[in-house]
């Protein structure tokens, strides 16, 4: 997934202003979102937990894409994920990865700068998020078959290991006085 992460932010980047970036997600079997991917300034910062109301999916998950024109006169209620550089943000913009209506995360584009970003930028963040989601939604199935053909070929060892010990008349007897004994 992180290829798929840095690619998402690269595309960001050649599309709009980009000063800072953070694609999160949420998993059902988790308590917090995750952020998994967060740059500033150009530079990586490692993956973090957050708060469902402080994550910025709070944003977006009952609208559509949300432009902040000026965080400092914004209302933004309790979303906040600080990382990087000492420099605040201006604006930010912030879309949801969706499938079937279903948010399963978001990204969000971050200026130092007020008034960053437009309805031109909003669109282009929108299509990106669109393509991004697939691309994540294809990576999470991949790797879930991934781990489904590794139990299968665990279970498949274990069932000829099973089968072979049954074969061996000595194996089998011993068995058969080890259950029978205890």
């Amino acid at each position: 997934p992180e290829q798929i992460y840095q690619a998402i932010y690269e595309a960001a980047r050649e599309l709009m202003p980009c000063y800072a970036f953070v694609l999160s997600l949420r998993f059902e079997n988790q308590k917090d979102d995750q952020a998994v991917y967060l740059v500033d300034q150009g530079k990586r910062y490692p993956s973090t937990s957050v708060t469902k109301e402080s994550s910025i999916i709070s944003l977006v998950e009952k609208s559509h894409s949300h432009i902040v024109h000026d965080i400092a006169t914004a209302e933004l209620g309790h979303v906040t994920t600080r990382f990087g550089s000492s420099i605040k943000v201006r604006s930010m913009l912030v879309s949801p990865l969706q499938v079937d209506g279903k948010v399963l995360g978001a990204i969000s584009t971050q200026s130092y700068e007020a008034n960053a970003y437009g309805e031109e930028e909003r669109l282009l963040l929108e299509m990106l998020a669109t393509h991004a989601v697939t691309a994540i939604e294809n990576a999470r199935l991949y790797q879930t078959a991934l781990d489904d053909i590794d139990r299968r070929g665990i279970l498949h060892s274990v069932s000829q290991a099973m089968t072979v010990q049954m074969q061996d008349p000595e194996k089998r007897e011993c068995q058969e006085v080890c259950v029978n004994g205890i």
